[in-house]
């Protein structure tokens, strides 16, 4: 199998792959990971909750696994997380009803 090309809106670091966008495709993808607070959860919780999130953001543990997988470190937290995320289903509506599957 040989890739043709990688859906994030940037190369990955030591793989000669282009993106969509470069072959002139104007769409972009990437896997997302969340997590969610039960609803109800009090604000002492959800901080506790948000802190516990970030210091794990920036250990050495998770930053080898970044490396590792050759993933690329886009850390949201809360509001920006909530408005990307409505971003990318928007958009992948957007993409699906362009190929006539929505």
């Amino acid at each position: 199998m040989k890739a043709i090309a990688v859906s994030g809106n940037k190369r990955i670091p030591g793989v000669n792959v282009p993106t969509l966008l470069e072959l002139g495709i104007n769409v972009t993808a990437a896997n997302w990971r969340g997590v969610f607070g039960a609803p109800g959860i009090t604000e002492p919780q959800r901080e506790k909750l948000v802190d516990l999130i970030a210091k794990m953001n920036v250990s050495a543990e998770w930053k080898k696994t970044l490396e590792t997988r050759k993933w690329t470190d886009v850390f949201m937290s809360e509001r920006p997380f909530e408005r990307q995320i409505a971003k990318d289903i928007a958009d992948t509506e957007a993409v699906l009803k362009d190929l006539g599957l929505a």
